[in-house]
Formats: structure tokens, sequence, C-alpha cells
């Protein structure tokens, strides 16, 4: 029936998000992101279903996969809103949507608490020891500590230590 149509629908989308999520960190982001751009009445579709089916576990997966993208391609308010429900819904929510929150909040112009977030976000990176969320998270932090909260120095250190995972992981420190 439909349910069943529009359940292959979003995970199908699930998996082109997570693909695309995960070349992105070593490919061609740009036209990457481009292709995921095509399909954004798609995702948008499988995003809205998924968070109205109260399918918790694919709305975090989804938004997980797709904050990168959003935030790249200008889609601030959206999926900050999509990421927002999905943590809010989820008991132990993973390092990487955390990290998505945090950056889409600040892309939002928040700064309210989101440095303390961002620190959050940051120790989860660390026990996932993944050199790719490591750099974004520093990066977070560096952005955060130097222009929102005007610390060049230390947000000097934060950046380096961002670019020191990225060049270990070899990858493109966004």
């Amino acid at each position: 029936g439909l349910a069943g149509a529009r359940w292959r629908h979003a995970t199908y989308f699930l998996s082109v998000a997570e693909r695309i999520d995960l070349e992105s960190r070593t490919g061609e982001q740009a036209s990457l992101f481009a292709q995921l751009e095509l399909e954004n009445a798609n995702l948008r579709a499988a995003v809205e279903w998924a968070r109205d089916t109260e399918g918790g576990d694919l709305l975090l997966r989804l938004a997980t996969a797709l904050w990168s993208f959003w935030a790249i391609r200008g889609h601030v308010a959206e999926g900050r809103g999509a990421l927002e429900d999905a943590v809010a819904m989820s008991q132990s929510p993973p390092a990487r949507a955390l990290l998505g929150l945090c950056t889409l909040r600040m892309l939002a112009g928040e700064t309210e608490g989101l440095l303390a977030a961002a620190q959050e976000a940051l120790s989860a990176c660390e026990e996932i020891d993944d050199d790719f969320s490591l750099a974004q998270a520093w990066n977070l932090i560096g952005r955060l500590e130097g222009s929102v909260l005007a610390d060049l120095t230390r947000g000097e250190q934060a950046w380096r230590r961002g670019l020191s995972y990225a060049e270990r992981g070899n990858y493109e420190a966004e």
C-alpha cells in the first residue's frame, strides 16, 4: 500500500544520502552535493514522512546524513528543524547528529549555549574517534571562539587542532 511505498521511498533516499555523506568526505563535495540538490524535493518528502510517522530512527539517520549538505547548500532553517526534532526524539543521539545540530544553529545565527553544546559534541566525537568529525568539531569550536566570542587566540588553537585531524585523515576541513 501507500505506507509501504512511502517507506521504500524514504529508505531509498536514506541510502543515497548516507552514501553521498561518506563520499563527500574525500570526494568532490560540490558535485556530490549538486546531485543531492537535484533530489531535494525527494529528500524533503522523505524527511517529512519520517517525521510524521514518528520514525525517529529513520529521521535521525536522514538528518545526520544530510546536515553537511544542508549547511553547505544553505538549507539551514529546514535542516536545523529536522535535526532538532530528530535529536529530541532520540535517547542517545550520535556524535554526528550533535555536531550537525551545533553547526546549523551557528549558521542560523544562534549563540545561546552554543559553545557548551559544541564542546559536548566534541566529546561525543572523541568517543567515536573519527578524524573527520573531530576536524569538523574543532573547526566549529574555532569559529565560535574566534568569531562569536572574539577570542582569537583560542579560536586559532582550535582551528589548528581541527586542521591536524583533517590532515591526518586526509579530509577537506570545511
